[in-house]
């Protein structure tokens, strides 16, 4: 985060001309939707689902939220460029893709700094490495997936040609992937890490295949119209400091969490062992995502705060993949303006929230 300091105090500097002009705020639209890029909808997006219905950060903000899961960044992002969904959370790569094409979205406010995705093996498979994927077929939820794109990068540096090398399987992202894995109709898995931890939890056991530039890449970020930020600011603000509050009562209140996101999506709770496994086993699919969202020295380093490294990084590997033909897709894809205020909020309030079982 060493650029961090000099963004805010370029972002403070915008805050106060903004506030002089009174001008550039529009009212607050309070009816929007909101996409969450599964239908498979896990405790690991609690941030972005449950806990938005109880306690309800989002509606604290004076927002009345649809929640809405489809298969895939890329039709999130159709969707919102279109002006059907407000807001959506997707993976840096389809942002850029979807600006090259002429979609007019933006993202500001990065939900998951670090990204989501793996590139899934057995335990016990003798592929080592990317370079061992010869022949092989992959497994992925659909080619919506911003999985997919991920998959092929790691692929392409180690000199597999994603397009000639291996084969492509759609299996989507639950019990048909894992049954496609033990059939041996695939040799792995394109997924993310709460998909992951949910095959672990049924007792697989996996090894991730990786090349140096994964940890340097961007994850999971959160997009809307250009129009609609320019439109409805106070809006955007509310949507992300709703996330960056729920994000700091999970990782306080785990648990509790996790019980509550059972209870509005049942479909997500194990169906077999005792409570106690049960619970174990939903942490360590919860805790699989909030690792990753963990903000460690807050306020000081700031939820949702876009680190023009891993961007420009991200950029950097869509050229290589050949996702965007040029990085004029990337110019003006991100801001950073708002983050001040979407970080201030009360913590102590907060944690104070209550999601007691009805």
């Amino acid at each position: 985060m060493r650029t961090f300091a000099k963004h805010m105090a370029l972002s403070l500097l915008a805050m106060t001309v903004i506030a002089a002009s009174g001008s550039a705020l529009a009212d607050k639209k309070a009816d929007v939707k909101f996409l969450i890029t599964t239908t498979k909808i896990e405790p690991g997006h609690c941030t972005i689902s449950s806990l938005q219905q109880k306690p309800g950060f989002w509606k604290h903000e004076g927002l009345d939220v649809q929640i809405i899961g489809v298969e895939g960044s890329s039709l999130a992002v159709q969707q919102v460029g279109s002006g059907n969904a407000d807001f959506a959370s997707v993976g840096p790569e389809v942002l850029l893709t979807a600006r090259q094409q002429g979609v007019p979205i933006k993202a500001f406010y990065a939900i998951v700094p670090h990204t989501i995705f793996r590139l899934m093996v057995p335990a016990d498979s003798p592929i080592k490495s990317a370079a061992d994927f010869k022949g092989k077929t992959i497994g992925i939820p659909s080619t919506a997936s911003a999985s997919y794109p991920f998959s092929r990068a790691i692929l392409s540096s180690a000199g597999i040609n994603p397009e000639t090398d291996v084969h492509w399987l759609t299996v989507g992202a639950g019990a048909q992937a894992a049954l496609a894995l033990q059939r041996g109709q695939i040799q792995a898995i394109a997924g993310w890490d709460t998909m992951q931890a949910a095959f672990e939890n049924s007792g697989m056991k996996f090894r991730n295949i990786s090349a140096p530039f994964v940890d340097q890449l961007l994850g999971q970020v959160l997009i809307a119209r250009e129009d609609f930020l320019q439109q409805h600011p106070e809006t955007a603000i509310a949507i992300a400091r709703g996330i960056a509050e729920a994000t700091v009562f999970a990782l306080d209140h785990p648990e509790e969490a996790l019980k509550n996101h059972w209870h509005y999506y049942p479909q997500s709770k194990p169906r077999e062992g005792s409570d106690a496994e049960k619970i174990k086993a939903g942490i360590g699919e919860l805790q699989s995502r909030l690792s990753e969202m963990k903000v460690a020295d807050w306020p000081k380093t700031p939820y949702g705060f876009i680190d023009p490294a891993s961007f420009d990084k991200t950029v950097e590997i869509a050229l290589k993949e050949g996702q965007i033909s040029s990085a004029s897709s990337a110019k003006g894809a991100y801001t950073n303006q708002w983050i001040p205020q979407i970080n201030t909020f009360d913590k102590a309030r907060v944690l104070s929230q209550s999601v007691a079982s009805k």
